[in-house]
């Protein structure tokens, strides 16, 4: 028993990375009716947002944004 007392507690960390793309034009439009909306939109690219997270039993201990993925060297 006098072991078990001086054993430290475990602690839980959860991590989660999620990504999502953000489109710089809209994807709806309007048009007359039976033609479709389209607008060209030069050197526009859609950026890519990776959110990194992790929690404990003590609360947020990490949440950071990149535009770009987590993966990547630079």
């Amino acid at each position: 028993m006098e072991l078990e007392a001086r054993e430290i507690p475990h602690k839980f960390m959860f991590v989660d990375v999620a990504g999502c793309n953000l489109p710089k034009s809209h994807c709806r439009g309007r048009n007359l009716i039976g033609r479709r909306g389209t607008v060209d939109v030069p050197g526009q690219r859609r950026a890519n947002i990776t959110m990194c997270g992790a929690i404990s039993d003590d609360g947020l201990l990490l949440h950071k944004p990149l535009i770009r993925p987590y993966n990547t060297d630079g």
